[in-house]
């Protein structure tokens, strides 16, 4: 299977115009009567707009225009899928992108990454990192939430998010 080619800057920019502040990708020549706003969503809150025939993430278009770059991967700092302010994207690996990651629905204590250990009668503190996973037990929901922000921030830096 031959992978996607990734499209050069040029193109990128032949083809779109972007504004930073608003973080509106729009088409530099739109045709066909379509909008100026480029892409769609792709039902998961994400921009994807095609170039060449090929679809793309817009996030990884802006990145591109931006930057000259393919990114890797991209981090929504806010965690909108829909904001593509410059100021909100980042680059970042799949490990550091999951630090970004919001607490589970189904969290029993409220909080990320922490859990109640019924058999040992404590607080479980469990945090995944580059396929490693950090693993504490504390007797207080207090100690758990600090020891979590403490592991979480050196772990993962400024893509930690502790809510």
């Amino acid at each position: 299977m031959m992978s996607k080619p990734i499209p050069s800057a040029e193109r990128v920019r032949a083809l779109f115009n972007y504004n930073a502040e608003s973080g509106l990708l729009s088409w530099r020549h739109p045709r066909n009567g379509r909008s100026s706003k480029a892409g769609w969503n792709d039902g998961r809150g994400y921009l994807k707009v095609n170039i060449d025939g090929f679809i793309y993430y817009g996030h990884h278009v802006i990145w591109l225009w931006m930057t000259g770059k393919w990114p890797l991967m991209i981090d929504h700092k806010d965690m909108d899928k829909a904001n593509y302010r410059w100021s909100n994207l980042r680059e970042c690996t799949k490990t550091l992108n999951q630090g970004n990651l919001v607490r589970r629905p189904k969290n029993s204590s409220g909080y990320k990454g922490i859990g109640w250990d019924a058999e040992r009668s404590k607080w479980r503190v469990q945090i995944g990192f580059a396929g490693a996973r950090y693993m504490k037990r504390t007797r207080t929901l207090a100690g758990a939430i600090a020891l979590h922000r403490l592991k979480s921030s050196e772990f993962f830096g400024e893509f930690a998010r502790n809510a």
